[in-house]
């Protein structure tokens, strides 16, 4: 059996925090971006007037853009995200 070192336990627990930082870095990248896709995207559908709605069969949720929601005569906390609804 190989004898480890202490030096040899820090190198190897240095070498997976900086992994785990540049996970995190990219993980704050990733959603930096998404959240600037979601806010062109907001943009873009509030700019046409039409509404929207789009069905997540994995989560089974649904979003229902404000505008679908009034286009029926609904106000934006009379329907969830939910098709039990």
């Amino acid at each position: 059996m190989a004898v480890v070192k202490p030096a040899d336990d820090i190198a190897a627990l240095r070498a997976q925090v900086m992994a785990l930082n540049r996970a995190n870095q990219s993980l704050r990248e990733q959603l930096v971006a998404e959240q600037a896709m979601v806010r062109r995207w907001q943009m873009a559908l509030d700019s046409t007037g039409d509404g929207l709605w789009d069905w997540n069969p994995i989560t089974n949720t649904v979003f229902f853009s404000s505008q679908w929601k009034s286009m029926l005569g609904y106000e934006e906390h009379d329907i969830s995200h939910h098709l039990d609804e």
